[in-house]
């Protein structure tokens, strides 16, 4: 079902740097010396009710499933709305001069778009549908196809796009 998501995602052109307006002002936008490490370990978190979440799987704790589905996917937006308002609109403002990073974070940035979306639309399907017996086996091939892509996507993030966030 989402195999897609290990492929290459082609991702559109950027629209030039210097055709792109930038609305935020330099007051608005502050650099944070905690944040990398913060949302790292937001990264943890969230790879921590993962692993519980297999554990859960493979007991066939249904309850549990339920529970961690619910932590997984709170944990999981509240660390998106923060790379969003903190780290990209940060890294948009900074990098808007300089166009091979900015391309870099922008691409990043519609990739983790693309992947948050279908995340977020299994997550909600699952939690208005609970896992049963039923649905168990096919429920576990996804979280596992998606925990996959979400460990690439989480070295990618830690690796690259979070050593763009330097002071101005």
């Amino acid at each position: 079902m989402f195999e897609w998501l290990k492929k290459k995602i082609v991702l559109p052109p950027i629209i030039p740097v210097s055709s792109q307006k930038i609305t935020a002002n330099k007051a608005a936008v502050r650099y944070n010396s905690n944040l990398i490490s913060e949302l790292v370990k937001e990264h943890e978190a969230l790879l921590k009710v993962y692993t519980k979440m297999l554990s859960a799987i493979e007991t066939k704790n249904f309850s549990s499933i339920a529970q961690y589905l619910k932590e997984f996917d709170q944990g999981l937006r509240t660390h998106l709305l923060r790379e969003h308002v903190e780290l990209y609109v940060y890294l948009e403002y900074i990098l808007s001069k300089r166009t091979r990073a900015f391309q870099e974070m922008h691409n990043l940035r519609l990739e983790m778009d693309h992947i948050s979306t279908e995340v977020i639309t299994f997550l909600n399907v699952h939690q208005a549908a609970p896992v049963n017996e039923k649905t168990i086996a096919q429920f576990e091939h996804d979280f596992i196809q998606i925990g996959e892509v979400l460990v690439g996507r989480i070295q990618r993030e830690e690796n690259s796009l979070y050593t763009l966030y330097q002071p101005d």
